[in-house]
């Protein structure tokens, strides 16, 4: 049986590492328990020793990481993911707009060499308690010129959870790609969250989700919300998916909030602004709405939201900009298509919206959705280059994609 959003075949992961005992080759393919526990074993044995992944002839480096849950997981590199065999390993990412989003974020997300992240948010997952000092002001100033919305070396939830996306690579896709399920996705960010900080604090030890709403470490984090630190407390993430249909935002997110074993007080002022910042994103009737929140507590299991990032995604969790995008990430995924889908960062870097890699050579991808005449204008340069385009603001017809490659 073929599965939704993939094939039964899973991808394969191979690996070596270099010890007393000179090179020993591992191969690991996704599945059952038995698996994952013999995998968890390898990386046991791998760890702090060198490990590369045998995907290609460059045989990039990886980096084995022990979690605090005493688990293991196989990470990229800094800036490796180019060196990966394309339209094959999940691990591969284009050089210029892959994995290598921490480029994009120099000031607000700073990776180190192991791959842990390090965010400023312009919204603080700390604040001070009443009468113990000066609050931090709510509407941070805005960056000059930039037009972002955000103070000057800090980012948004928004951004942060778009770095999130691309670090566990739901941005990418290949046919042998397995299947993809809420539980799944969460999973997945969870365990990223392992090697992010915002401020000082583990972003695991505050992240609530469905799949973790009653984790030890997500509710120790929630607990910790109601002690004050050196005249501070703290703020609780919650992530995931609300619903793609009519509804008021805080009824969605009352209901995903529900789900996650917690309920939040009346946030109107986070909801309109959340409102306005993705006005178009709300009112989506097709694909999937992907939340990251963030919330001081206010009474016991409720918290008072602060600010809310939306990410808009295909049904196998692609990330989309346009219902245009959702079209052509859905043709790429029916077609059995390997690609990525860049992600957009505050500081408007251009990207191309898609990148197809079972190609001979990448080809970008472009979907023009617009008539205003300096949009047209900057599309037309765009059109003289080698690359796919699509104008979805004439016709609804998509061109055919560009043959795979025969290798």
């Amino acid at each position: 049986m073929t599965a939704p959003h993939g094939r039964q075949v899973e991808p394969r992961l191979a690996f070596e590492m270099t010890g007393s005992q000179g090179a020993v080759p591992h191969a690991y393919r996704t599945g059952s328990d038995d698996e994952r526990e013999s995998f968890q074993a390898a990386l046991h044995r791998a760890h702090l020793r060198e490990v590369y992944c045998l995907c290609s002839s460059r045989r990039p480096r990886m980096i084995v990481r022990l979690l605090g849950s005493g688990r293991y997981t196989l990470a990229i590199a800094k800036n490796s993911g180019s060196a990966h065999e394309a339209g094959l390993c999940d691990y591969y990412a284009n050089a210029h707009h892959g994995s290598n989003v921490e480029r994009r974020f120099v000031q607000a997300i700073r990776v180190d060499d192991e791959g842990h992240a390090k965010v400023t948010l312009a919204r603080p997952l700390t604040r001070r308690l009443a009468g113990a000092g000066r609050l931090p002001n709510p509407h941070p100033r805005r960056a000059g010129g930039g037009g972002t919305g955000i103070a000057r070396g800090t980012t948004s939830l928004y951004a942060t959870l778009k770095y999130m996306w691309e670090v566990t690579r739901l941005n990418t896709w290949h046919p042998a790609t397995a299947t993809r399920t809420e539980m799944s996705v969460s999973r997945r960010i969870y365990m990223a969250a392992k090697g992010i900080t915002i401020g000082k604090i583990a972003v695991n030890t505050v992240l609530i989700s469905e799949g973790h709403g009653f984790d030890r470490h997500a509710r120790a984090g929630l607990l910790r919300t109601r002690f004050a630190v050196a005249g501070k407390t703290q703020a609780l993430l919650l992530f995931g998916e609300i619903p793609s249909q009519p509804g008021a935002l805080f009824d969605r997110l009352s209901a995903l909030a529900a789900r996650c074993g917690i309920s939040i007080a009346d946030s109107e002022g986070a909801c309109a602004a959340a409102e306005s910042s993705f006005a178009r994103q709300v009112q989506y009737r097709r694909g999937r709405l992907i939340v990251l929140a963030s919330g001081f507590k206010s009474a016991r299991d409720t918290i008072d939201l602060q600010e809310i990032g939306i990410l808009a995604c295909s049904d196998p969790y692609i990330p989309i900009d346009s219902l245009y995008e959702l079209n052509v990430a859905d043709r790429l995924v029916a077609e059995a298509r390997s690609f990525i889908k860049p992600v957009r960062d505050d500081g408007g870097a251009v990207v191309p919206d898609f990148i197809l890699t079972d190609t001979a050579v990448e080809v970008e991808m472009e979907v023009f959705g617009r008539t205003d005449p300096d949009y047209l204008e900057k599309a037309e340069r765009k059109k003289i280059r080698d690359i796919w385009w699509w104008d979805a603001a004439t016709t609804d017809e998509l061109p055919p994609f560009p043959p795979k490659s025969a290798k």
